[in-house]
C-alpha cells in the first residue's frame, strides 16, 4: 500500500502528518492556551521518527519553531525541502478560548469594513516568511465562518472572497495545493455554485470511528477531494481506542488499537494526523502497512459511528 495519496492536481501528500498546535485546552487546573515552545522538541522527535508531513497554521504560532528545526537539517545536508510536505492554515475566527498571540489580529478579518483578501495575502506572505520557505505544499481555509454565527448569507459571501484569495495564492505559486478545513458538503457545493475555478484539493475534518460525517465524506469522495483526519484516534472524551470491538479486532490482526484505527482510515485513502509525545509511539503509529483489514471488519468499525464531535466545533454549527 502506498504511503502517499495523490491530490486532484497530481501533488503527492504523505498519509501521515504531525500537528503543530501545542497547548492546554482541557485541564482547568493549568493555564489554557497555546504553548508554541513545545514545538522545538516535538518536531525534532517527529522528524527523527520518520514524519515528513507537518500540519501548521497561522494561529498556532509555531511557524518559526518549524523553521528552526528544519533549517538545521537543511544546513547539515540531512534533508532537502523536497523531502517535506508543509501545510499551513489561514482564516481562523475568534476562538471560544481567549488567547493572547500576535495571530489574534487574524480575527479582525471578520470585522465590518475589513479587506479580507488583503489581510489573507498579508497572512500568507507572513507565513512563508516565518517558515523560511518560498512555497508551502498546501494551504487550508481553517474554518468556514465565525463560531456562533447564524448568518449563512454573510458566511457564504466571506467564503467566496476567501477562496478567491486562495486561488490567487495557488496561481502565483505560493502553494502547490489549496483546500479547506471543517467544511460541510453544502458549503463545498456553494463554493462551486459561486464560481470557484479550483475545487478544493483537501478537506481536513475531525474523523475517527466515533466521529464520521457521512455526507461530508461522501461528497468529498465523489468530487475528488482528499479527506484529512485530525484527532484520528478520538480523544480521552471519545474513548474509541477502548471500544470492545476495536480492542478485539486489534488482537485479531496482531496490532494495537491505535494501529487498527489508523489503518482503517488510511485504507480508505484518508490522510491522518495522529499526535504523540513518544518517538516509539510515532514509529508504532506508522507501522500499519503490513496488514489489511477485511471489508467485513472495515464495515464493523464504521458502524461504531456516534455522529458527533469530541474534540472541536461541529462543522454543521457554522452555516
Amino acid at each position: 500500500m502506498r504511503k502517499t495519496v495523490t491530490l486532484a492536481n497530481g501533488v503527492e501528500m504523505p498519509v501521515f502528518g504531525f500537528g503543530e498546535a501545542f497547548g492546554n485546552w482541557t485541564d482547568d487546573s493549568q493555564p489554557k492556551g497555546f504553548t508554541p515552545e513545545d514545538a522545538w522538541a516535538a518536531n525534532t522527535m517527529a522528524l527523527d521518527a520518520g514524519v515528513r508531513h507537518l500540519d501548521c497554521a497561522y494561529i498556532y504560532n509555531t511557524h518559526r519553531h518549524v523553521r528552526d528545526v528544519i533549517s538545521r537539517r537543511f544546513m547539515d545536508g540531512k534533508m532537502k525541502r523536497s523531502d517535506l510536505f508543509i501545510t499551513t492554515k489561514l482564516f481562523h475566527p475568534p476562538p471560544p478560548l481567549f488567547i493572547t498571540l500576535p495571530q489574534a489580529k487574524a480575527f479582525d478579518m471578520l470585522a465590518d469594513g475589513v479587506d479580507i483578501k488583503a489581510l489573507l495575502t498579508s497572512h500568507m506572505d507572513k507565513s512563508l516568511e516565518e517558515l523560511g520557505v518560498g512555497q508551502v505544499d498546501l494551504v487550508l481555509v481553517h474554518w468556514p465562518g465565525k463560531f456562533g454565527s447564524t448568518d449563512k448569507a454573510q458566511n457564504r459571501a466571506i467564503r467566496k472572497v476567501c477562496w478567491e484569495a486562495f486561488e490567487e495564492f495557488y496561481k502565483l505559486g505560493k502553494t502547490r495545493a489549496i483546500g479547506v478545513s471543517n467544511w460541510t458538503e453544502e458549503q463545498l457545493e456553494d463554493l462551486k455554485t459561486d464560481g470557484a475555478t479550483v475545487v478544493p484539493h483537501v478537506n481536513q475534518i475531525e474523523m475517527s470511528p466515533y466521529t464520521i460525517y457521512d455526507k461530508i465524506v461522501g461528497y468529498c469522495k465523489a468530487n475528488g477531494i482528499v479527506i484529512e483526519a485530525y484527532s484520528p484516534l478520538g480523544s480521552s472524551a471519545g474513548g474509541c481506542l477502548k471500544d470492545d470491538l476495536v480492542v478485539e479486532l486489534a488482537g485479531k490482526y496482531g496490532k494495537n488499537p491505535g494501529q487498527l484505527v489508523l489503518r482503517w482510515l488510511v485504507q480508505q485513502g484518508i490522510v491522518v494526523l495522529p499526535r504523540s509525545s513518544s518517538p516509539a509511539r510515532i514509529v508504532s503509529n506508522m507501522d500499519i502497512f503490513d496488514f489489511e483489514i477485511s471489508e467485513e471488519d472495515m464495515a464493523k468499525i464504521t458502524a461504531l459511528n456516534k455522529g458527533q464531535t469530541f474534540t472541536n466545533t461541529n462543522p454543521y454549527d457554522i452555516p
